[in-house]
């Protein structure tokens, strides 16, 4: 007999502690990958965001692709992000382009479990999947709730949810090569299937005492994101799926969900 998850559960003591990349990733190198014409998503949010009207709220912005994409076609958009770096970039970018763009829009530095911002908004939008960089449980419903509060009664929440289709495996352990940022990279993979937590942790080939760094990702089930909601007090409205397209072979999908606002749940 043993107590807790043992082997089972590799990050059992860590979760909540786990580092993350995104809050000091470089935002050039977000600029690469999720350049500003990049908007596979856009024509969904759009949609959305003509049936809610603004303001907007651009939760888990990053360089700001959508929350610009949306103040140029006159939305009155915030875009909050608790990367700085990401920040100042979508500022420097806002800045660079003010003349082609018809509706306001500001960018703060902010964390998506502690929202605080004078607004009720018309739409909160949080996409790219960035609801499963939060890992804990508790981090899960502080984000809900901060996102129920800050919109209008009438508002919509606008989410893409990475849903699994089956736990992933639990990684072979070997290091493998890739290049990334103009650099070489060793990296190992290691997943805990009680916690469905993922890591991937790097580090420069040519650096093998450096810190490793991590980027952890929370895997979710749509029984569990429904179940969230529903305590928090979101109603599903509609789904879309496959925004992006991804290998047949990846045993997840991407979920964008318009939730509305409904009474929180309580036991009888």
């Amino acid at each position: 007999m043993q107590r807790g998850w043992g082997e089972w559960s590799p990050f059992e003591q860590e979760i909540r502690h786990l580092p993350t990349t995104w809050e000091e990733y470089p935002a050039e190198q977000q600029c690469v990958e999720r350049p500003y014409d990049y908007l596979p998503d856009l024509e969904l949010v759009r949609e959305v965001a003509r049936r809610t009207g603004g303001p907007i709220l651009d939760l888990a912005c990053g360089t700001g692709r959508i929350a610009l994409a949306l103040a140029r076609e006159g939305f009155e958009v915030v875009g909050l992000d608790f990367n700085a770096e990401f920040i100042a970039r979508a500022q420097a970018e806002a800045d660079r382009i003010r003349v082609e763009l018809p509706g306001s829009i500001r960018f703060e530095v902010g964390d998506a479990r502690r929202i605080r911002l004078p607004e009720r908004f018309g739409l909160i939008v949080m996409m790219d999947q960035a609801f499963k960089y939060l890992l804990h449980h508790d981090d899960h419903l502080d984000c809900l709730h901060a996102v129920r509060e800050q919109l209008r009664d009438d508002g919509l929440f606008l989410v893409e949810h990475r849903c699994l289709f089956k736990l992933p495996d639990a990684g072979t352990g070997e290091t493998y090569s890739f290049a990334w940022n103009g650099q070489e990279w060793a990296g190992v993979d290691t997943y805990d299937p009680i916690q469905q937590v993922g890591v991937t942790a790097f580090q420069p080939v040519d650096q093998p005492e450096a810190p490793p760094h991590l980027d952890p990702c929370r895997d979710f089930t749509y029984q569990e994101l429904a179940l969230l909601h529903r305590v928090v007090g979101f109603e599903l409205e509609e789904v879309v799926s496959d925004l992006d397209e991804r290998p047949e072979t990846t045993p997840y999908f991407d979920a964008a969900m318009v939730l509305k606002k409904s009474p929180p749940w309580k036991a009888s």
